[in-house]
């Protein structure tokens, strides 16, 4: 007798697994806020490194090596213009084919202005320079909610607003100003999230779209951080109340600045040699004009120079 194979039907789960949307909500919305609080901390920290170590520092390092750093400075200067002279021969070259003695020989001629256009160029009004760009205007979906934030996070109207939601504001401003939809729209949803009232997102995907620009945002917070770090400028202040570690900071300060004047006069030389070698090229091929070769013209008649004849 054969053994009776059992059949196994495939059915469909049909029953209904119920979520809580709520405790979801819940937890999605403390994520945020300790994102939010971690995100506050390193932008504390970051202001503190760029408004206040930062100028500190400068102002001790430009009181400290004033005169290597004027002389990085103007040499800096020169190397600058000689690089615009060598810039402008190679184009010389590339737009007439000539030789570079011949384009540098041009281009230096170019290269001294008469003193009155110095001066009118240098003394030119202010109300010449480029005027910054206007802002773009704001289409509807923008003023919408933008007016949404402001009656939420405007100081004049909420008088309790926390530090976070003032900092938001600020944001919610700049995000207004350039016009950035999308980024209105994050900023909204943020601040739902720091509302306290019942009303305040719209959906659980809302809530999940706020934490990854919390996140994001402080990856890039913490990239700069890491960054920071690394700069001499970082901790000055506390540096300062450290003679042992001013000292250390003083020494490699100044080996920078050292390395970075040599190079900078390492350059002017080699261009300066460059520039000089098509002068003496230049003066060379004037002294001694080119030899007419022979069987070029009729014996008896005298070659003429230029277009007219003598």
């Amino acid at each position: 007798m054969k053994p009776t194979r059992t059949l196994i039907r495939n059915t469909r789960c049909r029953d209904v697994l119920v979520v809580d949307q709520d405790a979801l909500f819940k937890a999605e919305e403390r994520k945020c806020r300790r994102e939010q609080a971690r995100l506050d901390s390193l932008r504390r920290e970051l202001e503190e490194y760029e408004q206040l170590d930062q100028p500190a520092f400068v102002s001790w390092l430009y009181t400290t090596f004033a005169l290597e750093l004027t002389t990085l400075r103007e040499q800096r200067a020169v190397l600058t213009r000689a690089f615009s002279v060598l810039h402008a021969v190679e184009r010389e070259v590339e737009a007439r084919g000539t030789s570079y003695d011949r384009a540098f020989e041009r281009v230096a001629k170019r290269q001294a202005p008469p003193p009155v256009f110095e001066n009118n160029f240098e003394n030119r009004p202010e109300r010449d320079a480029p005027s910054p760009p206007k802002a773009k205007p704001a289409s509807g979906s923008i003023k919408e909610c933008y007016r949404e934030l402001v009656r939420k996070l405007h100081p004049d109207l909420n008088s309790n607003l926390t530090t976070q939601q003032r900092e938001l504001w600020h944001e919610v401003q700049q995000a207004y100003h350039d016009r950035d939809l999308p980024r209105l729209e994050q900023l909204a949803t943020m601040a739902g999230v720091l509302d306290e009232s019942p009303a305040r997102l719209a959906s659980l995907s809302d809530l999940r779209k706020v934490l990854r620009t919390l996140r994001q945002a402080t990856g890039e917070l913490t990239r700069a951080l890491r960054e920071a770090k690394q700069e001499p400028e970082w901790h000055f202040r506390e540096a300062l109340k450290s003679p042992a570690r001013l000292q250390r900071l003083h020494t490699l300060m100044a080996v920078e600045i050292a390395n970075d004047l040599g190079e900078v006069e390492t350059g002017i030389t080699e261009l300066e040699g460059l520039f000089a070698g098509w002068h003496q090229e230049r003066a060379a091929a004037n002294h001694h004009p080119r030899k007419v070769r022979p069987g070029k013209h009729r014996p008896g008649k005298q070659r003429s120079r230029g277009r007219g004849r003598g």
